[in-house]
């Protein structure tokens, strides 16, 4: 169900003058700033895929870091990171990411509906278990 539908009903007609109150409703304008802020985050994680395509790991990586910097609530660029890092043999920031999947995912568990959440939480603390087990060789 749309927005639309869901406001006015399956077959209401709008004025132009509902219409524009509409638009300008606290609640539309908070809608509109969420999807934008959506959206950026959602481009960084396809230009992250795009630099990682062409080998341009460093770049994936800010980009990747950004999002999880500012909570993003999907799982791809915590995967990510976690696989380059794991890759690199950085497990330092491998733990630091899966960490902090397992913070977001543990909020998200408390507060969103998805059904998604509880086994991309658990794939975390999986993941976590393994790269705490790896040891380092001594020197």
């Amino acid at each position: 169900m749309g927005l639309f539908s869901f406001l006015f009903g399956k077959n209401a007609e709008v004025s132009d003058e509902q219409w524009q109150e509409l638009k300008q409703s606290k609640e539309w304008k908070q809608q509109e700033a969420e999807d934008k802020s959506f959206s950026k985050l959602l481009n960084r994680n396809i230009k992250g895929a795009k630099h990682e395509k062409e080998g341009r790991i460093d770049l994936a990586i800010k980009l990747y870091e950004k999002n999880i910097s500012e909570n993003f609530e999907g799982n791809r660029p915590y995967d990510r990171l976690a696989i380059i890092y794991r890759k690199q043999e950085d497990l330092e920031n491998e733990i630091r990411v899966l960490n902090k999947a397992i913070e977001v995912f543990s909020n998200l568990l408390k507060s969103s509906p998805r059904q998604d959440i509880k086994p991309k939480l658990e794939k975390f603390k999986s993941r976590l278990e393994k790269a705490k087990s790896i040891k380092k060789p001594l020197n």
